[in-house]
């Protein structure tokens, strides 16, 4: 059962999948019906789940669930992949990368493949303090406070250990 996301407790369980690029109004407007009707009727073993999500900066799908009302069970979780996984192909996004960082540059959202994060760290044009999206919080409250915090207090970490020791 959809619920507005607001009204989701702090330690609601999230997903965040992170698009590749912009997504287009169009598109946002026919993720959200499909997300809207995908939480009105997400179950685990015939049990309604107190479901909601968001679409954030054109570029982040949240997908949000009250494990009190009813927790997701492993098959219910498997189901909102496959949403997941429709809308990447229906819109030929790639919404998995892992290996893809979002970060703020002069208040505009910016994506780096992980491999070319060492050269950019060498040019002095991403530093320990630039802010990223960390996409492996995992509850509601998480993504208000620790969703967009300095790179040095996420997994990049150990690309500015010199920094730190200095």
């Amino acid at each position: 059962m959809f619920i507005p996301f607001e009204q989701l407790p702090v330690h609601s369980r999230i997903w965040i999948y992170q698009s590749d690029r912009l997504l287009e109004a169009s598109e946002i407007e026919t993720i959200d019906f499909a997300l809207r009707y995908f939480t009105q009727n997400w179950e685990a073993h015939q049990h309604p789940l107190q479901a909601s999500y968001q679409i954030l900066y054109h570029r982040f799908i949240i997908l949000a669930v009250n494990q009190d009302h009813y927790e997701p069970s492993g098959c219910s979780i498997d189901k909102s992949v496959a949403v997941i996984r429709h809308i990447e192909q229906e819109f030929g996004l790639k919404l998995f990368d892992r290996l893809t960082i979002a970060y703020w540059e002069n208040g505009q959202i910016k994506t780096l493949k992980s491999k070319e994060l060492k050269e950019k760290i060498d040019r002095g044009e991403f530093l320990s303090e630039t802010l990223v999206f960390n996409n492996t919080v995992q509850s509601k409250k998480d993504l208000d406070t620790h969703w967009q915090v300095p790179a040095y207090q996420t997994w990049l970490a150990k690309y500015f250990k010199h920094e730190v020791n200095a």
